[in-house]
């Protein structure tokens, strides 16, 4: 995603979570735009929410709920205390670390709290939540770092490490944007991006102007009506019993106030030439990206004038939950390259794979989460090659961005397998293998599981692989996956690929009853079926073997449905097949078995 140049000159480039929710103790790197991946519930939006704890413009509180699952119950029963870190550094245009903050950053609150770590300067920033037993609630403290203190012990409290910092961050700020984002919602809400814009529309020396346009208006609307005009002269009565000193009575069809005029303003859309129709006549998708664009407004227009105003510079952070909510492949590529001109820093959850396309490798954070607690992973690029990296992205994530949100990852190399495996794990598992969050990727080719490893590898998402054994094939996976940890490959047995596989492992009358089906018409005549018939059975074994071969798209799931559905239940997994998922029980710490 090509993001515009920073011209802030800061930037949020670590953050550090102890005791938050699942996240007992993680350290995330940031950049000008950081993506989120991973499954539902893996700690994704806890730590957007810890961002949002931390430096949000929101209103924020917290409870028991929000400590770590896992945490060590301390007096009373109250739960051990969150700390977030937040590391601030000087960058320059392209986001490169510089030794020092520019004289526009040293001139706000962030100025007086700058350290130094060797000759580079940075800002450290710590909220502490605790328990205040006098109020019998939940207390956030923030602290300034003396120090940027590694090791397992950088959250433990130390007077050397921090100081009470009390200054507030008017030029610093996170906005954080749920899923559930809707502008129509926003329309009314002062507090939104939306009514903040409003409550800052000022009309300057034309102020009278238009309030006297507005009451001309309601005059002549008023007497272009007879109704109205009855209504008027009725309404007026009100005015009697109060005596000369008693109000005035008019009645306004416009308001007469510009500020009560802005208390209606709506938002309306055509489409394609169509009738204009107020926004709560569109979809779901529509109104959350709309949201997403006041923002956009209200950041760019705090950020021009706290420059003009004060002379001074604006960060805004976004973290932003699912941008892609509601919106098609198309919409959700175009709202990539609107969020590309944001000002600011963005961090960005998502289940995207098409959003994931977009963004860079090194953009790329993934959560996972086993049992209570979350890890987070991201590629080292730092040992790759140009060639590397764009194989990765064009080879991968350009077609097969979903296994970045998967368990568990299964590569193969033929479509045979891509037919046939799923409906293989379906009868092992019982449900479909997306269920379980697994991934069954076709490589495109033995020669093509380098990139791939090296992905799930640096994500930290478990793989395995279910390859030929082949004279040329098996020496060369061996040799792309020497050295990668984190799975396992399983080879078909003597030099076999898997439709041969399928023929040793006496499957041969499955594949001619899937001949049979493919090859006769669907109301055939009794004289061609007969001869169908023939045909199948006549042929040998080798000749099953290349009418598979050929015909892999349709014929590899009608094999292996001809399989599952045998009534011997011991043969309906492929003994390799089931080694395979055996497998990958393990990995997912499910029990092995075998559902019939």
């Amino acid at each position: 995603m090509a993001l515009k140049k920073i011209v802030e000159n800061i930037l949020i480039d670590t953050v550090r979570i102890y005791g938050f929710r699942s996240l007992r103790d993680v350290t995330v790197s940031l950049g000008r735009f950081t993506l989120l991946t991973g499954m539902n519930n893996a700690g994704k939006t806890s730590f957007l929410r810890a961002l949002n704890l931390a430096l949000g413009v929101d209103r924020r509180s917290v409870d028991a709920d929000d400590f770590y699952a896992g945490a060590t119950e301390g007096k009373d029963g109250v739960k051990q205390e969150i700390v977030i870190d937040v590391r601030i550094i000087p960058v320059e245009g392209e986001g490169k670390r510089t030794s020092n903050f520019s004289d526009e950053w040293n001139g706000t609150v962030l100025g007086d709290i700058v350290r130094f770590d060797g000759k580079t300067a940075f800002v450290g920033l710590r909220t502490r939540v605790v328990f205040d037993e006098a109020k019998n609630e939940y207390a956030l403290k923030r602290y300034s770092l003396k120090i940027w203190r590694d090791g397992v012990a950088w959250h433990e409290p130390d007077e050397a490490v921090e100081s009470v910092f009390t200054g507030k961050l008017d030029h610093l700020a996170v906005f954080y944007m749920n899923a559930q984002r809707d502008l129509v919602a926003d329309l009314r809400n002062r507090a939104s991006y939306f009514g903040k814009m409003l409550s800052r529309v000022t009309f300057g020396e034309s102020r009278e102007k238009w309030e006297q346009t507005l009451a001309q208006m309601n005059d002549e609307i008023v007497k272009a009506s007879p109704e109205l005009d009855h209504l008027s002269v009725e309404l007026k009565n009100l005015s009697r019993p109060m005596g000369e000193d008693g109000c005035g009575v008019t009645l306004t069809p416009l308001t007469r106030k510009l500020k009560d005029l802005l208390k209606g303003v709506n938002v309306e859309v055509q489409d394609h030439g169509s009738e204009a129709f107020t926004l709560d006549h569109h979809g779901m998708g529509t109104r959350s990206w709309a949201a997403l664009l006041a923002y956009r407004a209200y950041v760019s227009w705090v950020t021009k004038q706290t420059k003009q105003s004060e002379g001074l510079p604006y960060h805004p952070v976004l973290a932003l939950e699912e941008p892609e909510s509601h919106l098609h492949p198309n919409a959700q590529r175009q709202l990539c390259a609107q969020m590309a001109e944001m000002p600011g820093q963005l961090i960005v959850s998502t289940h995207s794979p098409y959003i994931a396309a977009l963004a860079g490798l090194e953009c790329i954070r993934h959560f996972t989460k086993a049992k209570s607690e979350t890890s987070v992973r991201q590629v080292d690029v730092s040992g790759l090659g140009e060639e590397d990296i764009r194989r990765i992205r064009r080879d991968v994530l350009n077609t097969r961005g979903e296994l970045l949100f998967a368990r568990a990852v299964v590569l193969f190399e033929g479509e045979t397998e891509e037919q046939a495996l799923p409906i293989f794990a379906k009868q092992y598992f019982g449900q479909e293998p997306f269920a379980l969050g697994v991934a069954m990727v076709n490589v495109g080719g033995y020669g093509n599981y380098k990139a791939f490893l090296r992905l799930v590898t640096g994500m930290g998402i478990p793989w395995l692989i279910f390859s030929d054994a082949e004279t040329n094939v098996k020496p060369e996976v061996e040799k792309q996956a020497m050295g990668v940890t984190g799975g396992k490959i399983v080879f078909l047995p003597n030099g076999l690929d898997f439709e041969a596989h399928l023929l040793q492992s006496g499957y041969e009358d499955c594949i001619r009853s899937a001949f049979l089906e493919l090859e006769l018409p669907t109301e055939p005549h009794p004289t061609n079926r007969a001869a169908k018939e023939r045909e199948a059975k006549g042929k040998t074994t080798a000749e099953l073997g290349q009418w598979l071969d050929s015909n892999k798209t349709q014929a590899a799931p009608k094999v292996a449905e001809q399989i599952v559905s045998l009534p011997d239940k011991a043969r309906r997994l492929p003994p390799k097949v089931k080694e395979l998922f055996d497998e990958l029980s393990d990995v997912l710490g499910v029990p092995r078995k075998w559902v019939f």
